[in-house]
């Protein structure tokens, strides 16, 4: 048995208005400088104008970006028939529903069958062979 949540705090009220594009340029300016978002810029202003002794947020902790490596390199014709398999899957499925909606039993069960004869030659192509080639040896 889990342990009882702690209440939700209350939503924070919303409050939306409009401004021109140059009070906005404005606002975006002045919040990216602190860095912080921009409900978080007028809060700050809002305080500060009513003498309160309000500091300015410290902008939130942003994690990292990893370094993206390059995506590992692939066959082309391999990419094509996986997007080619892709392809007949989508055909399949759209069947499937179509067949579904119009209730033709006949046309779901020839529908079920491909999804077996896809299903079996998946199955064929994610064995690992038992052949090992021979390694390439330079002249």
């Amino acid at each position: 048995m889990s342990a009882p949540r702690a209440p939700k705090a209350p939503a924070m009220p919303r409050r939306a208005f409009r401004m021109s594009l140059d009070d906005f340029a404005l606002l975006d300016k002045f919040s990216e400088a602190a860095g912080i978002s921009d409900a978080a810029y007028l809060r700050w202003l809002l305080r500060r104008e009513a003498g309160s002794p309000a500091a300015l947020p410290a902008p939130p902790k942003r994690k990292r970006a990893l370094a993206a490596s390059p995506p590992p390199a692939a066959d082309p014709a391999l990419l094509l028939q996986i997007a080619r398999i892709g392809n007949l899957l989508n055909q399949v499925a759209r069947s499937a529903n179509e067949c579904r909606r119009n209730g033709s039993a006949l046309d779901m069960v020839q529908v079920l069958a491909v999804l077996l004869i896809i299903q079996h030659e998946s199955e064929s192509l994610a064995r690992p062979s038992l052949e090992i080639p021979p390694k390439e040896t330079a002249p």
